[in-house]
C-alpha cells in the first residue's frame, strides 16, 4: 500500500479486493489530522511568568509553567518553567497528546526542522534577533514579557517601564545637576491617581538641617560638648502623652538605680574585637575568652539562673590570660550566640583544646567554633563540644577546623578527638539541631581513636536508653560522619565526603537506634566504604535514606548488617555504582529489607525477609 507525499497517509491501491481496510485507514489517518489541525487553530498560549528573550546567547526562559489550553478536551499542556537555546531559523515546539483525558506536562523542543507529524505544535520561531510567538507575540532581544498571553495581539515595546519589573529607572540616563525646571512624573492623589508632570523647583521645601529617623550619621555630625552640665537640655519623646516631643534637663533625668533592667534575666557579653565597650554590656572580653567564661559562671551563681547573650567577636581561648581550659556551661543555663559566624570560638592550639563542656540542661546555640591545629598533645575532651550532662542541647552550633589541609599525622595524634561532637552525658538523651562539622584534614592524617577514626558526631553516653536525638545536622569531610554506641535516633542529617563510613553503630547497646531521612555522598577508595553500617546491633530502624558513591571500589556497601539481626532496612533510595547496594553477611539473620532502590543485595543470613528491591 503506497503513503501520500506529504502526509504520509495510506492510499488504497488500484484494484485492491478487499478495499474497505486500505479505504478505512485512509478516513482514519485523515480523521487523526484533521483533529489535530481543528486543535492546533484553538490551542490557547499563556503562562510562563517572566519570560525573556536573549538573541546574543540564543537564552529563552521563563519562570513559571507555560500552558497550552486544548479547548476541545477542555484540559491544559504544560511545559515546566527552564531556558532552552535557539539559533537563528530553529522553531520551538512541542509534542500534543492529542484528546488527553487529564492535564499533561510535556518537554519543550528546538530543531531547524519540526517533525512532520500529527503531535508536532510550534510555539515560536526565531527569525534574525526575532522570536515570533504563534499567539501573535513579538520578542526583540533583551526583552521580558510578564505572562504570555498578556501581551498577545497588543505589541511590544521594549522601552516601556513596568510597574512590575526591577532595574529599569537604573538604567536610564542620569543628570548629574538637576535644575528646578526639570520634569518628574507623579500619580496625583488628589485626582484618582491620574498622572502629571511637576517641576523639582514646585516641590515641597525640605528643611537640610533637620534631624530624620531613617537617616545615619547625623547626630554625630552635631558640635560636642565635652562637659555637660544640670542646666543643659536634651530632646524627648514624652511615652505618658502620645509621645509628644518635649525638652528635659539633664538634672531632671532619673537615676541609673531608679531605671528599671528591660533586658530581663539575662548577661550579656561583648567583645572589643568588634568594637563593642562597656556600655554594651555586663561583661566586655578582650577577646581571650576570658570575660566570656566569667559571665557563664556568673549565670550559674546568681539565685535564679540566667540566659547568657554573646554578642558578635572572635573569643580566642588560646590568647594570653585566657581561660585555664575548655569553658563549662553549668547545669541549667543557657547560652545564645549572635549566629553562627558571627559569634567564633577558637580553641587552644595545646592543653585543653575543648572549647566547651555542656552540664545537666545546658543549651548552647548560634556559635561557631574554629578548631586551632595543635602544637602540642591534646589533654582536654574527646571533642570540640563535649556533652556530658543530661537533657544537654546544642542548636545551630559549627565546628570548623583552621588550616586543616596541612595536618599531617603528628598534628592529627595531638587533637586527641574522637568528634568535633562527642556526646558522653549520664541517663538522660541529649539532643543535637541544625549542627555542623567542616573538617578536610586529608584523610590518611586523620586521628586514630579505639581503632576508630575521628568522626563528626560520636555518641558514647553510658546508658541504655535513648542517648541522644540528631536531627539535621551535616558533616563534611570526617573518617566517620556519626559514630554511635548507644542508641541514638538520627533524622533529616547530611553527610558528604567521609572517608569511611557515614553512619557506624557499633555495639549492642546501641539497638532500637533509628536512622530515618538521611543524605549521604560517599566519595572514598579503600574498599570499606559504607553508607550505613550496623554493627551487632538489633531492631534498628534504617528507613527512607538517601545513599548515593562516586566510588568505583567493589567493596564498598550502601547499607550494611554486620551480626545484627530483626532489623528493618526499607524505603531506602539511591546509587551505588560498585559493589552492594544492601549486604547481610553471615551473622545478620531474621532481618526485613523491603522497597529499597539502592542497587544488588547480598544476603548471606538466614531468615532475612528480602522483598520488592530494586
Amino acid at each position: 500500500m503506497a503513503n501520500s507525499n506529504r502526509m504520509s497517509w495510506p492510499i488504497p491501491a488500484e484494484g485492491s479486493d478487499p478495499w474497505y481496510e486500505a479505504l478505512l485507514a485512509l478516513i482514519r489517518a485523515q480523521d487523526v489530522s484533521g483533529y489535530a489541525s481543528r486543535e492546533n487553530a484553538q490551542a490557547i498560549l499563556s503562562g510562563g511568568g517572566l519570560v525573556t528573550w536573549n538573541a546574543a546567547t540564543g537564552l529563552l526562559t521563563w519562570t513559571d509553567d507555560i500552558e497550552l489550553l486544548m479547548p476541545i478536551s477542555g484540559f491544559v499542556m504544560r511545559v515546566e518553567a527552564g531556558s532552552i537555546t535557539i539559533v537563528d531559523g530553529q522553531s520551538v515546539y512541542i509534542d500534543v497528546t492529542r484528546a488527553p483525558s487529564n492535564n499533561v506536562v510535556v518537554a519543550i523542543r528546538q530543531a531547524s526542522q519540526v517533525p512532520s507529524s500529527d503531535q508536532a505544535l510550534v510555539l515560536a520561531i526565531r527569525v534574525g534577533t526575532r522570536l515570533y510567538w504563534r499567539s501573535g507575540l513579538l520578542l526583540e532581544s533583551g526583552d521580558t514579557v510578564n505572562q504570555l498571553g498578556a501581551r498577545q495581539g497588543a505589541g511590544n515595546d521594549p522601552n516601556a517601564i513596568h510597574d512590575n519589573l526591577p532595574n529599569e529607572i537604573a538604567l536610564i540616563a542620569a543628570k548629574a545637576t538637576p535644575l528646578g525646571a526639570d520634569l518628574l512624573v507623579i500619580e496625583d492623589t488628589a485626582d484618582s491617581n491620574n498622572k502629571k508632570r511637576v517641576t523639582i523647583g514646585s516641590l515641597p521645601a525640605t528643611d537640610s538641617n533637620a534631624i530624620h529617623v531613617n537617616v545615619a550619621g547625623e547626630i554625630t555630625g552635631i558640635a560636642a560638648k565635652g562637659s555637660p552640665v544640670g542646666a543643659d537640655s536634651i530632646v524627648i519623646e514624652d511615652s505618658a502623652d502620645s509621645d509628644n516631643k518635649k525638652r528635659v534637663l539633664l538634672s531632671n533625668l532619673p537615676t541609673p538605680s531608679a531605671i528599671p533592667d528591660l533586658r530581663g534575666p539575662a548577661i550579656v557579653v561583648g567583645s572589643t574585637t568588634n568594637g563593642d565597650t562597656a556600655l554594651d554590656c555586663d561583661y566586655l572580653d578582650t577577646g581571650n575568652g576570658a570575660q566570656m567564661e566569667a559571665a557563664i559562671q556568673a549565670a550559674d551563681d546568681l539565685t535564679h539562673i540566667q540566659d547568657v547573650w554573646i554578642r558578635p567577636g572572635l573569643y580566642n581561648l588560646g590568647a594570653g590570660g585566657g581561660p585555664s581550659g575548655g569553658v563549662t556551661i553549668p547545669a541549667g543555663v543557657k547560652v545564645h550566640g549572635a549566629g553562627r559566624g558571627a559569634v567564633t570560638v577558637q580553641t587552644k592550639s595545646s592543653g585543653d583544646l575543648t572549647a566547651f563542656y555542656l552540664e545537666d540542661g545546658s543549651e548552647l546555640e548560634d556559635v561557631t567554633i574554629n578548631v586551632t591545629r595543635p602544637t602540642g598533645n591534646g589533654t582536654g575532651g574527646a571533642g570540640a563540644v563535649v556533652l556530658q550532662g543530661n537533657r544537654a542541647e546544642c542548636r545551630r552550633v559549627v565546628v570548623e577546623f583552621l588550616d586543616a589541609g596541612s595536618y599531617d599525622a603528628t598534628d592529627a595524634t595531638e587533637l586527641n578527638y574522637a568528634g568535633a561532637f562527642y556526646v558522653d552525658a549520664g541517663d538522660t538523651r541529649i539532643r543535637l539541631i541544625d549542627c555542623g562539622v567542616g573538617l578536610d584534614i586529608p584523610a590518611p592524617q586523620l586521628l586514630t581513636v579505639s581503632s576508630e577514626q575521628l568522626a563528626g558526631f560520636f555518641i558514647d553516653a553510658p546508658i541504655t536508653s535513648i542517648a541522644a536525638d540528631i536531627e539535621r545536622c551535616r558533616v563534611v569531610g570526617t573518617d566517620t560522619a556519626f559514630y554511635v554506641t548507644r542508641t541514638v535516633r538520627i533524622a533529616n542529617c547530611e553527610f558528604e565526603n567521609p572517608y569511611d563510613k557515614g553512619i557506624y553503630i557499633n555495639s549492642s547497646d546501641a539497638s532500637e537506634s533509628q536512622v530515618t531521612d538521611c543524605w549521604g555522598e560517599m566519595v572514598g577508595d579503600q574498599g570499606t566504604e559504607r553508607g550505613v553500617h550496623v554493627r551487632l546491633a538489633v531492631e534498628v530502624d534504617v528507613s527512607n535514606n538517601r545513599l548515593t558513591a562516586t566510588t568505583g571500589s567493589a567493596g564498598a556497601v550502601g547499607i550494611y548488617l554486620d551480626g545484627s539481626d530483626n532489623n528493618i532496612v526499607q524505603g531506602n533510595r539511591g546509587s551505588w555504582p560498585s559493589g552492594d547496594g544492601i549486604e547481610l553477611n553471615g551473622s545478620s539473620d531474621d532481618n526485613i529489607v523491603l522497597g529499597n532502590h539502592i542497587g544488588s543485595i547480598t544476603n548471606s543470613g538466614t531468615g532475612n525477609d528480602v522483598a520488592h528491591n530494586k
